[in-house]
């Protein structure tokens, strides 16, 4: 057998593979910072893009949040304490007893301040020794003491005056005035009511569509229609 030892000619590994690969000139003689900047180039959107979802999101951390007014919780008419078959005593500068009050059962309301009290009965004396008392079925009082509303059975009676002679008679008889509705300003002594009020002065009697009384000056002013018994006087 004859062998031959000369190597067979083979096609280029180009040809072969069915590809002809030509560089390009012109990009093979560009410089680095030429490709560089074209890629730039080509980015440019995209980083634009970026850019202004980045300021739009600075922008809405940033900007100033409109003031909204948190609503305060309502206290409610609700009672935030109360006692039952309560007493309270203020004493004078001569040690007695110059005021009274006393109910079946008070509640105090934190929305208005005040006390309300069922039961009521009131008593105090004035600088010159008079006696007043007053009671309801219910009363209505601010917490400082200075205003009082009566409501149901209503009474207030000023005891009469030591070695008084009657109305008629010229002295200072007892006042006894009684409504369903009544109201006490005691910072300046005077009571009112615009409610039908039956009044009652020694042994007159009196009735009226309502009535405005002063303790200091002792005017007592009544509403019409009026209807009265006044009696005569005893001697």
């Amino acid at each position: 057998m004859h062998v031959d030892s000369e190597p067979l000619p083979l096609a280029p590994l180009s040809t072969a593979l069915g590809a002809s690969v030509v560089p390009d000139p012109a990009v093979a003689t560009e410089p680095p910072w030429v490709r560089l900047r074209t890629r730039l180039v080509s980015l440019m959107p995209v980083l634009a893009m970026g850019g202004l979802a980045a300021a739009s999101w600075w922008l809405v951390q940033h900007a100033p949040r409109p003031q909204v007014d948190v609503p305060l919780l309502a206290v409610g008419h609700v009672p935030d304490y109360e006692m039952r078959g309560f007493s309270i005593r203020h004493q004078g500068r001569s040690g007695l007893a110059a005021a009274l009050i006393e109910g079946a059962h008070v509640r105090h309301f934190a929305d208005t301040d005040t006390l309300e009290i069922d039961g009521l009965r009131l008593r105090w004396s004035d600088p010159a020794g008079r006696l007043t008392e007053a009671v309801a079925d219910r009363a209505v009082m601010q917490a400082d003491g200075t205003e009082l509303v009566l409501e149901g059975h209503a009474r207030v009676y000023r005891a009469a005056a030591a070695g008084a002679a009657g109305a008629a008679g010229g002295g200072q008889a007892g006042l006894d005035f009684r409504s369903e509705w009544m109201f006490i300003d005691a910072r300046n002594d005077r009571v009112h009511t615009n409610r039908p009020v039956t009044l009652m002065y020694g042994d007159s009697r009196f009735a009226a569509g309502g009535l405005r009384y002063d303790h200091v000056s002792e005017d007592l002013e009544l509403d019409g229609p009026v209807r009265g018994h006044i009696m005569p006087s005893k001697r």
